[in-house]
């Protein structure tokens, strides 16, 4: 029995052109985990490569074959996400949650979405949830960026207001900044 390595099925992923050729690799797929991670990485290369549909046609073959991995479910949220597909992204990332409750990544994509989407409140919850879970994380620390011509500079607002980094611009400049904050 001849067994065909993950590169060779990699590549024949790449150069699937229609669905039907997708489908019968996913077909395969479902019966082996390296197959598995072979259609994963499609996916990620196709999304890479700014051909969507076949992520998304991809991830979804996976989530059908394989339901209970997060990573899944949340590379289907950030392609929805970048697509603004504001609902689908929301139903991926809570299906990521669901299935891992810890993921950080998937509580913090799921707030910003949320936040596109008008959302505030759920939105506030899922930033909570992302500190609660990993305090030291910088996207949760309220901040303001502030830019112009001669540069840019990042102010942490919480607990105080304090310079976190500064990009090419002077003291005067900062000074400046700081009492207008």
């Amino acid at each position: 029995m001849l067994v065909e390595s993950p590169m060779i099925r990699y590549r024949q992923m790449l150069s699937a052109q229609t669905k039907n050729e997708i489908d019968s690799l996913a077909a395969s797929a479902g019966q082996d985990d390296q197959y598995n991670a072979v259609l994963f990485q499609y996916a990620l290369k196709a999304f890479s490569n700014g051909e969507c549909g076949g992520a998304v046609y991809a991830l979804n073959a996976l989530k059908t074959l394989i339901p209970g991995v997060a990573e899944v479910h949340y590379s289907l949220g950030l392609i929805h996400h970048s697509l603004g597909n504001c609902a689908e992204a929301v139903a991926s990332f809570q299906s990521a949650l669901a299935i891992r409750p810890t993921y950080v990544d998937a509580w913090l994509n799921l707030g910003k979405v949320q936040i596109q989407a008008g959302k505030l409140k759920e939105a506030i919850d899922s930033f909570i949830r992302v500190v609660q879970l990993d305090p030291g994380r910088e996207e949760t620390r309220m901040h303001i960026h502030i830019h112009s011509e001669n540069g840019e500079a990042k102010f942490w607002l919480e607990p105080e207001i304090e310079l976190a980094k500064n990009y090419r611009l002077s003291r005067l400049e900062l000074k400046q900044i700081e009492n207008i904050l």
